[in-house]
């Protein structure tokens, strides 16, 4: 097949290929928070296990940024008395509870560690409830919601192909509904009907943490995936957020797939804690962060 002049263009650039969808959303959303090329590949260094990001490369994307229009409004921390603005972006006013308890739970349960949501997250946070309304847990919105909003970042300031079909399918079949639906959806991989999940990103920070309680010749159980995390060294809310991502997702694709709260109601019935932050402040006071 001939390649046309709109597929050169919506083709990943020289400097976009190799990463994921949620990276490159990463490092505009960077630029959205004001960083700079340094700044930008310091976070880098701390949180993806890869090559480093060159000048180059993140003066380009500075470029594609600048032209699409720098920050958009979508991008603004959501202003909750603002009832209008939910209508301007399209998000539906019937979720705006759930979304609401999703904006308290970031601030609750994370102190700080997390970003406060903007109008782009809620609106696929939206759109999530909307093909899956049966999803409750603040954890599993938070899963989807956030590797389809950094991906339409990526999408909006790089023009590049949407990439969203493995995560449509997933909600499409929502194989967590039974055994029989996982069945139809693990088939419709191995047919290659349906794409495998894509990685979020390879993480540098997590790993696991052996019990310290095990006598000689007993292996230790894992008992959770622990990351410590200075404010320095990751100084953007939205690389913790990808970094939070990265190990949520983690944690579900051990076998088929489970969504995350299925997956931490398990694993804390056995006496693990499956996730484990250790967020060190600017001021020095250190949080600690349990899932």
């Amino acid at each position: 097949m001939l390649e046309t002049k709109s597929d050169k263009a919506r083709r990943p650039s020289p400097y976009e290929q190799g990463m994921t969808s949620e990276e490159r959303g990463v490092v505009y959303g960077c630029f959205n928070e004001g960083l700079k090329v340094n700044e930008i590949q310091a976070v880098w260094s701390w949180l993806i296990s890869r090559g480093p990001l060159s000048n180059r490369q993140l003066y380009l994307y500075r470029e594609r940024w600048v032209s699409a229009g720098r920050k958009n409004e979508i991008d603004e921390t959501v202003v909750w008395s603002d009832r209008q603005a939910f209508a301007r972006w399209h998000i539906q006013s019937g979720h705006l509870h759930m979304l609401n308890d999703i904006d308290n739970w970031l601030a609750d349960s994370f102190m700080g560690f997390l970003p406060r949501p903007t109008y782009r997250y809620l609106y696929w946070c939206s759109y999530v409830l909307s093909v899956a309304p049966e999803l409750k847990d603040e954890l599993d919105v938070f899963l989807f919601g956030t590797q389809l909003y950094l991906r339409d970042i990526a999408y909006s300031y790089s023009q590049s192909a949407s990439e969203f079909t493995d995560l449509e399918q997933l909600l499409s079949y929502r194989p967590w509904r039974s055994g029989q639906k996982q069945e139809r959806y693990q088939a419709a991989q191995i047919r290659g009907d349906v794409s495998r999940l894509k990685e979020v990103a390879p993480v540098l920070t997590s790993r696991y943490r052996e019990s310290s309680s095990s006598s000689a010749g007993v292996v230790n159980t894992p008992r959770s995936i622990q990351t410590a995390v200075y404010e320095h060294q990751i100084s953007v809310p939205i690389g913790r957020q990808m970094l939070f991502l990265g190990m949520v997702q983690n944690m579900c694709l051990d076998s088929g797939f489970d969504l995350p709260s299925v997956k931490v109601k398990n694993l804390k019935s056995k006496g693990i804690n499956p996730i484990e932050i250790n967020f060190s402040e600017e001021s020095g006071s250190i949080v600690r962060i349990r899932y």
